[in-house]
């Protein structure tokens, strides 16, 4: 394994002066790999930047969804042999890839993503939760089953990352652009805050090697009516229609998610980066939108079974599952869910009709998923009640109060690999 580290010093009062940088590299049950010191000369007024490369090392314990080994890189900075800073972190070695036909491996292994989609909310207080909150919720969804996330629609605050490494959680990351928020109207403004956003986000979480890809925007074809100076506009606007997504804005789309792409390769080469599309999948294709990133994530009404069949141009042959007829249109994309399943069964806990309404769909689509080895897998929507614009949403395999539906149990007995004994009903 090639071990890289890239440590920035800001300036401040050791400007101009002449030290030395030590990273120490320990095992997981604490043995000393390597320790490597490089002179480092500071600079008055600006921040100095130091790439280091650790020795090779040899058969690493490889970090994964079922065993995720943790090296720890401690980083000194010394100041005429005294120490003078410290930074540690936590680093994991392994190896991934996606195939548009095989599916994603990790270490060489082939293996279905399956997870959910989650939301920083709780009722009282909000999004500002403290460390321990995201700690507990990672481990509710490991003990759930899942061995991947994707953090729609915005980063996860380190505490959320550093458990999904402990834990291994296999992890999505999204910059903040959900559909309404890019548009022509926004200008060069909108792109330039867009490199801004991605640089940070992945200077900060780069390090985790639970994050696996990076996502660029979410179902930017339905973004809602927006007229500059005016805003969003509601149902029953007759200038909707008028100020809705339209070709006009194409070239505009193309410009801003191209750049988007690029600034991720340039910061981090070798992940890989997506954008999800939703219910007008097709206007993606038309804009030129899904052939710029590496992979192509379906939300809800690009997930679903057809209501008609859809006929492949290629073959003739008649596809319901929506999947099947992208995989003849695209054979070289790489088939992976961002939303899905959960999307039209919402139901509080304890509403037992409506949860038995919700066992079959999920089970019909996991097992559609499971029988396609191209099909990565993904995440279901959601694993959390939340609020929105003073609305509370019901969906979720544990309410808002992470307390578990019976669903929870389903997913729990489907994907987990202890035995799990659930006797119906919420009252104790």
């Amino acid at each position: 394994a090639t071990t890289v580290v890239r440590t920035h010093i800001e300036e401040s009062m050791i400007g101009g002066k002449m030290l030395e940088l030590r990273h120490t590299l320990r095992t997981p049950d604490g043995k000393i790999v390597s320790t490597t010191t490089t002179p480092v000369k500071t600079h008055y007024s600006r921040t100095t930047s130091v790439e280091v490369k650790l020795p090779t090392l040899n058969r690493p314990e490889l970090w994964s969804d079922v065993n995720p080994t943790l090296y720890t890189l401690r980083t000194e900075i010394l100041e005429a042999g005294k120490v003078i800073d410290t930074q540690q972190d936590r680093i994991g070695y392994r190896f991934f890839h996606f195939d548009a036909d095989k599916g994603f491996f990790l270490n060489g292994k082939p293996t279905k993503l399956y997870g959910a989609n989650i939301h920083i909310f709780f009722p009282g207080l909000g999004n500002a939760l403290p460390e321990r909150f995201h700690r507990q919720e990672m481990k509710l969804m490991k003990k759930m089953g899942c061995n991947y996330m994707r953090t729609s629609h915005y980063p996860r605050p380190k505490a959320t990352l550093d458990a999904c490494d402990e834990l291994g959680i296999l992890v999505m990351e999204e910059q903040p652009y959900w559909h309404g928020s890019i548009r022509a109207s926004g200008g060069e403004d909108a792109i330039d805050n867009s490199v801004r956003l991605i640089r940070d986000m992945v200077r900060q979480h780069g390090s985790h090697p639970s994050i696996i890809a990076w996502n660029t925007i979410n179902e930017v074809m339905i973004a809602p009516s927006y007229k500059p100076g005016v805003g969003h506009l509601k149902h029953g606007d007759p200038r909707r229609a008028a100020w809705r997504i339209n070709p006009k804005e194409y070239p505009y789309l193309r410009r801003h998610l191209q750049k988007m792409v690029d600034t991720f390769k340039e910061v981090d080469p070798d992940r890989p980066v997506s954008m999800v599309v939703g219910g007008q999948w097709k206007k993606n294709d038309v804009a030129g939108l899904t052939s710029l990133a590496d992979m192509v994530a379906y939300n809800g009404g690009a997930m679903y079974l057809s209501e008609e069949p859809l006929i492949g141009p290629k073959t003739g042959k008649s596809y319901s599952f929506k999947p099947d007829y992208y995989r003849e249109l695209y054979p070289d994309r790489v088939c992976i869910m961002s939303e899905g399943i959960l999307n039209d069964v919402v139901f509080t806990r304890g509403e037992w009709a409506r949860e038995e309404v919700a066992w079959p769909v999920n089970a019909k689509y996991w097992n559609l998923i499971n029988q396609r080895p191209w099909f990565c897998g993904g995440s279901m929507w959601c694993f959390t009640g939340y609020g929105q614009n003073g609305m509370l949403d019901l969906h979720g395999a544990v309410d808002r109060y992470r307390l578990p539906k019976d669903l929870f149990h389903f997913y729990e007995a489907m994907w987990s690999d202890h035995p799990v004994l659930h006797i119906l009903g919420h009252w104790n």
